[in-house]
């Protein structure tokens, strides 16, 4: 038995296949192997924990694009073609990338609104989305810009039933990833993730990049977005 296989058992958690006694908070819809050609989507919504994703993803060797954003590990281009909801443009962009590299990821919390849209778009995709409870959201935006508690959090909550509803439409297979759970169980957490991308690495490196990778808090991240940065982002809760 592997390393990833010792962390997380001979297979990912499945829809109808929870186990009874631990909650891991980590769930797999439209299971299928990872390929050697694959395109790897980190998603959620703004603040939830898609830059720790981004950070697994870098940390276990998946290639995820050039001119990244400092702090978010966004694709500039990326956040500007979603943006603009240039269909045929990210088209071509996602075959550029695979032919230069055929497995590669990419992290984008405005994504999860055009998952559907765009999954026919892109060879071969795979998305991970993560989930973080709706408080701890509604106040790290009120913290960094100042908007009001509650009316964050009903955003929030609307924001998440918009993504639910893209999930339920995926065909490609879902990794869900509950936040809170990858703190309390930050190696299985990631041992999770490099299976889903059909990687194989040691339980050391898994373990390395779970103490690199998980933490809250994260002082790279706490930094004050310009308006113009968060709509670009697609943050929630903005003024």
């Amino acid at each position: 038995m592997g390393a990833i296989d010792e962390l997380i058992g001979d297979k990912l958690t499945s829809e109808s296949e929870f186990d009874d006694k631990l909650n891991y908070g980590i769930v797999l819809l439209n299971d299928a192997p990872c390929e050697a050609e694959a395109t790897i989507v980190a998603t959620g919504v703004g603040r939830s924990g898609t830059t720790m994703l981004a950070r697994i993803m870098e940390e276990s060797g998946l290639e995820m694009g050039k001119n990244l954003t400092t702090n978010t590990r966004e694709i500039k281009r990326l956040q500007v073609i979603v943006k603009s909801n240039e269909r045929l443009v990210l088209k071509s962009f996602c075959k550029k990338q695979s032919r230069l590299t055929p497995k590669w990821g990419f992290k984008l919390p405005a994504f999860r609104n055009v998952m559907r849209a765009y999954e026919g778009s892109m060879l071969k995709p795979r998305f991970i989305v993560i989930f973080r409870d709706v408080l701890s959201i509604s106040i790290r935006s009120n913290i960094a810009h100042g908007n009001e508690l509650l009316s964050s959090m009903r955003m929030v909550i609307e924001d998440y039933a918009v993504t639910l509803r893209q999930i339920e439409e995926l065909r490609s297979p879902v990794l869900l990833i509950a936040y809170e759970k990858a703190l309390q169980y930050p190696e299985r957490t990631v041992a999770a993730v490099v299976q889903f991308m059909g990687l194989n690495l040691s339980e050391e490196r898994i373990a390395k990049i779970a103490v690199i990778a998980i933490r809250n808090a994260d002082p790279d991240y706490l930094y004050q977005h310009t308006s113009a940065q968060r709509e670009i982002d697609g943050t929630q809760n903005e003024k």
